[in-house]
């Protein structure tokens, strides 16, 4: 999804990357385009007021989203993002059913994980200047696959709806660890009974019309890189890892651990 404006900044670089402490979407958008070989001027929105009237004025309604000269376009889709630099993606995408089988033993792993942390660390901040708690960076990375599940159930939804809003319900360390093994046993379930034998071609997602397999592609390694982010708390913390570094091979997870 791109469109077209006039930037307003005749001295700026060519190309800019929009992007939020946090987002995987947008670290992963910033080596994309670093990766191609292009310099870029690069906006946290959050430090500069101007940059969301800019993206709004091109059309777009959020981040990670790229400049380049006078058209812009929304990078939560890497093949949308090659596109827009007209090149492709070079790496091979798994196949359908290893994403799901993945997706299913990172769940798990990422529960054990959840697990390890002592109610008292739930509310400490993950890293300096990410205003998230460990147990908020737990629920979002939970509700990724929670909205992956209601979009193939209706993908009228928007899916930010349920991944950028921490839920005041989950008040306890049970609370989380009940949300967490409730959304995984949906999956669970939802695996059991055709998984991705069952989803349509395409899905109309908030960063437009998608190939479901991308869409799913996405999901996972979105959910996987947050779950690598608290397993690296957890380690820090003297708790060990969790999660085999196997289960990451094959999922465009950005380099960086945190943006």
């Amino acid at each position: 999804m791109s469109a077209d404006v006039l930037a307003t900044d005749e001295g700026r670089p060519e190309i800019s990357i929009y992007w939020t402490p946090g987002c995987s979407s947008c670290l992963k958008a910033k080596e994309f385009v670093a990766a191609l070989g292009y310099a870029f001027e690069s906006v946290n929105v959050l430090e500069n007021p101007t940059a969301m009237e800019e993206i709004e004025a091109s059309g777009l309604r959020g981040v990670p989203v790229v400049r380049k000269g006078h058209s812009f376009v929304y990078a939560q889709s890497l093949d949308d993002l090659a596109a827009f630099f007209g090149t492709t993606r070079t790496q091979k995408s798994l196949p359908v059913q290893e994403l799901v089988d993945r997706w299913s033993d990172i769940q798990a792993k990422t529960r054990t994980v959840i697990e390890s942390f002592d109610a008292g660390v739930l509310d400490q901040q993950t890293v300096a200047g990410l205003n998230r708690t460990i147990k908020e960076l737990s629920e979002h990375t939970f509700q990724v696959v929670e909205s992956f599940l209601r979009q193939i159930e209706d993908d009228r939804i928007d899916a930010r709806a349920i991944y950028l809003n921490p839920s005041e319900r989950l008040r306890t360390r049970q609370d989380l660890v009940d949300y967490v093994e409730g959304i995984r046993q949906e999956f669970a379930d939802w695996q059991a009974s055709g998984g991705a034998d069952t989803m349509p071609k395409r899905l109309n997602t908030h960063y437009g019309d998608q190939p479901s397999d991308r869409v799913l592609e996405r999901a996972v390694w979105h959910m996987a890189q947050h779950a690598r982010q608290l397993d690296f708390l957890a380690s820090e913390m003297g708790l060990g890892l969790h999660i085999p570094a196997a289960l990451y091979e094959g999922l465009p997870l950005p380099e960086q651990v945190w943006s």
